[in-house]
């Protein structure tokens, strides 16, 4: 099994570890994240449709775009759950039952949300309930492809 929380403090305490993990990690979901699009684009089992959207869920997309200066090219369109600092720090303290102190370590060492914003084609917030949410993506499916 994994202890997720003993990994994080890990990872997030020590660059070389976190950058060897990224190393061994980060090409094999790219490979898997592939392998499910392109399976995802072919023919169907029954001719059923082919999807109208794929969502791919990078959680290190910034950090990635400001490395490399381009996004990948399966990606068409970025959309970025935004909520102010203060939010995300207490959504994450009690996601992961984490200390403030830990995850504001964990958030100083990502890309900033000023970063994130600024690569986004779509923002979705997430300041609210669940329901204003899923709204906002609802609407987000339905508008016009631009």
């Amino acid at each position: 099994t994994l202890n997720r929380a003993a990994l994080r403090t890990h990872i997030f305490q020590n660059p070389i570890a976190k950058a060897q993990l990224e190393a061994l990690l980060h090409p094999l979901i790219q490979a898997e994240t592939l392998a499910k699009i392109d399976k995802l684009t072919q023919t169907s089992i029954a001719d059923e449709p082919l999807p109208k959207f794929i969502i791919v869920a990078i959680p290190l997309l910034t950090e990635g775009l400001i490395r490399t200066g381009q996004k990948p090219n399966y990606i068409d369109q970025i959309w970025v759950v935004d909520a102010p600092e203060a939010q995300q720090l207490a959504q994450a303290c009690q996601r992961d039952n984490a200390s403030s102190a830990e995850i504001q370590r964990i958030i100083e060492q990502q890309a900033s949300r000023t970063q994130r914003l600024a690569i986004a084609d779509k923002v979705i917030l997430n300041t609210q309930d669940t329901a204003y949410l899923e709204q906002q993506v609802n609407d987000l499916l339905h508008a016009p492809l631009t």
